[in-house]
């Protein structure tokens, strides 16, 4: 099972269907293709491009693949952005932001 079923997996355990699951890269970080953008990295450049003034909080399970390319395409994201390893329904209560 990959992170993305994992997470879809660990969601649904925890009756929290409404949360968004993308797709991500399947390179490893040094084989990153500046011209191959996976679902995972487009949404976290897209939503860190938006005006909200609301955090950022991106749940990973793994490695952080994903951000490394998205901030390698757009540094200026970098400081608009919160990581939450591990997923657990008492991270999820805890956010007050987006999460995707």
């Amino acid at each position: 099972m990959d992170s993305y079923d994992e997470i879809k997996k660990v969601l649904s355990l925890i009756d929290k269907k409404d949360i968004s699951v993308y797709k991500g890269d399947i390179d490893e970080i040094g084989l990153i293709n500046k011209e191959t953008v996976s679902e995972g990295v487009r949404i976290i450049i897209d939503e860190a491009l938006k005006k909200d003034e609301r955090p950022i909080y991106i749940a990973c399970l793994g490695a952080i693949i994903d951000m490394a390319h998205a901030i390698l395409l757009c540094p200026d994201i970098a400081n608009k952005i919160s990581l939450l390893f591990g997923l657990a329904e008492e991270i999820i209560q805890l956010v007050d932001g987006n999460i995707i």
